[in-house]
């Protein structure tokens, strides 16, 4: 016995800093999950001591700036009053996450709208004017005209709430041109009151909303910017380029463009690239007949910021043309070309285009 406990006490003394190293890493082994689990916790529990309960301060269009809600859309005509309805300010993220009850939201809200004009033949500003169609005295909405602001009061009951602003624009006199836009930015802040009733930023959780609306003057007159059928003296063909112009904005919606013309006088060579591809498509070449008339029509999708598109076709004898006449000269070219027109319309033209929005207009959709 005392030879075993001589031979352990000499096989400590020659491997004491092994054994030591070996038992610092054993305990660690236990140690390190229990301050890392205690450091967790501590964090957690750090975090619940700064962190309010739920707090939702939001809107359907309006967001967290850093987010930079941007709209735009083409297709005002620059001359009636604009709408931008249902603008709204909420205390919640969805159904679910709504400020408790006594969380309420004191906020200030501010607008502002600028008139751009494409060029100096265009001049005047537009006006705007906000209304409130919340129905509810503890809501406390004032909307102050003068300055394009106001303050509101949204009252946590712990159901969804929100506040809905409508926004009218008046153009100027004379109205505005294709190619000038309004730019409308709405910006909202939750804030405290303070003792006098007016808004104070210094609430511990300020936050900021904001959108911008871009609309912008795009009519049909002026989304084709060039129709232009070209021949040369004693020429039979007809080389056609439809192009439009540089939308506004990157975001305006690419249209649809119908090209048209009477198959008395015209005859399209089916060979021709973009006449194939379109027609391939489901509807992208069709045949109308109006009054003893037939107007073949093909149809150009998603033309976009300067696109073209080009039609070869093949004259025929029409009236007391032959196809080796000029047809389209400086003088006949109005009579013989229809803008904008559906061929139901033509009066007498043998060629024209018109947009999918005309073609809705005039079917009543």
């Amino acid at each position: 016995m005392k030879k075993r406990t001589q031979k352990l006490l000499n096989f400590i003394k020659t491997h004491r800093v092994r054994l030591v190293l070996c038992g610092v890493l054993v305990l660690s082994l236990y140690v390190t999950p229990a301050l890392t689990q205690a450091q967790y916790k501590w964090t957690l529990n750090g975090y619940s001591i700064v962190q309010a309960g739920e707090f939702y301060f939001d809107g359907n269009y309006m967001h967290d700036s850093s987010k930079n809600s941007y709209y735009a859309s083409t297709g005002w005509d620059g001359k009636s009053k604009l709408n931008v309805s249902d603008i709204e300010i909420r205390n919640y993220d969805n159904a679910l996450l709504t400020n408790k009850k006594d969380e309420d939201i004191y906020y200030k809200m501010s607008w502002s709208i600028e008139t751009v004009h494409k060029d100096s033949s265009s001049t005047g500003d537009c006006t705007i004017s906000a209304s409130n169609s919340t129905l509810s005295d503890e809501d406390n909405i004032q909307i102050y005209q003068g300055n394009n602001s106001s303050t509101g009061d949204i009252i946590a009951t712990g159901d969804p709430k929100k506040h809905t602003y409508n926004f009218e624009v008046t153009p100027p006199d004379g109205g505005l041109q294709p190619g000038d836009y309004v730019e409308i930015t709405m910006q909202a802040e939750n804030v405290d009151k303070n003792d006098n009733g007016y808004a104070d930023t210094s609430t511990s959780f300020h936050r900021i909303i904001k959108a911008t609306f871009r609309y912008t003057v795009s009519t049909a007159d002026s989304y084709v910017e060039s129709f232009d059928p070209t021949e040369t003296d004693g020429d039979w063909e007809v080389k056609l380029k439809i192009g439009t112009g540089t939308l506004p904005d990157m975001n305006a919606t690419a249209q649809t463009v119908y090209v048209w013309w009477d198959t008395d006088a015209l005859e399209i060579n089916p060979f021709n690239m973009d006449f194939s591809t379109a027609s391939q498509q489901q509807d992208g070449y069709t045949t109308i007949t109006v009054n003893d008339k037939t107007y073949g029509i093909v149809k150009f999708t998603g033309m976009g910021s300067n696109a073209i598109r080009t039609l070869d076709f093949y004259k025929k004898t029409y009236n007391d043309l032959t196809n080796t006449d000029v047809w389209f000269t400086a003088d006949t070219t109005e009579s013989m070309i229809n803008r904008n027109t559906l061929p139901q319309n033509a009066n007498g033209a043998i060629l024209g285009f018109y947009l999918q929005k005309q073609l809705e207009e005039s079917s009543g959709k």
